[in-house]
């Protein structure tokens, strides 16, 4: 038996309306550069869960240094919610190239997409479909690497030849990292190692090298 929540869709002050959703935060449009990240429940952010959530992400892009391929924060309102640049190319949900899982009210796969991460960002693992906070971070790992280095782990791999991929996922199952050292080397080696926890851990590791 599985329990549904619905969550019923409600516009905080100045969001004119919502263009885009999570699982737990629904995106409003604020004006054409900015819009709005916010709980997907009226009174969510009274939870400590929702609220750290938000005020993880907020610092985790203050952390971040200014890149073309990452949208801006302009940091928390008083009532708690954040404030994105609004991203030019929509959001996934409108690709009609997004490739994902059509499930049935029981659960069930009716159509496959097969959706996984590129093989830079994936996290070995025994079960493709399963994801969690740690595969979330190893992904977070690779991005940082990205923003540090300049290119994506393993440039020697091009994608293009058949074994690639199979060979990306060897190298990072066997802990054969990228060469590469820069200052966040060890931040983003946990990652891979997934010896974090959540995302919280990652951001005390970053504030505390940027205090050095």
């Amino acid at each position: 038996m599985i329990d549904w929540i619905e969550a019923k869709p409600y516009l905080p002050a100045g969001a004119k309306r919502i263009i885009g959703r999570g699982s737990t935060f629904w995106v409003g449009e604020l004006d054409e550069a900015r819009v709005l990240k916010y709980p997907n429940e009226v009174g969510l952010l009274d939870s400590d869960e929702a609220r750290n959530n938000l005020i993880v992400e907020s610092k985790l892009y203050e952390q971040v240094e200014e890149h073309e391929h990452i949208i801006k924060s302009y940091g928390l309102r008083e009532d708690g919610f954040l404030v994105l640049e609004r991203a030019a190319n929509g959001n996934v949900f409108d690709s009609p190239t997004f490739q994902g899982r059509l499930m049935s009210e029981c659960g069930e796969t009716i159509l496959d997409g097969g959706s996984l991460e590129q093989a830079q960002y994936y996290c070995p693992r025994e079960s493709t479909s399963r994801a969690d906070v740690k595969t979330d971070l190893f992904r977070l790992g690779s991005t940082i690497f990205f923003l540090v280095v300049g290119h994506e782990p393993f440039p020697d791999i091009t994608g293009h030849n058949e074994g690639d991929d199979e060979e990306v996922e060897r190298r990072f199952r066997l802990g054969e990292f990228p060469k590469e050292k820069h200052a966040s080397s060890r931040i983003v080696e946990k990652c891979w190692r997934q010896e974090y926890n959540s995302a919280e851990e990652v951001l005390q590791d970053l504030e505390a090298l940027a205090a050095v």
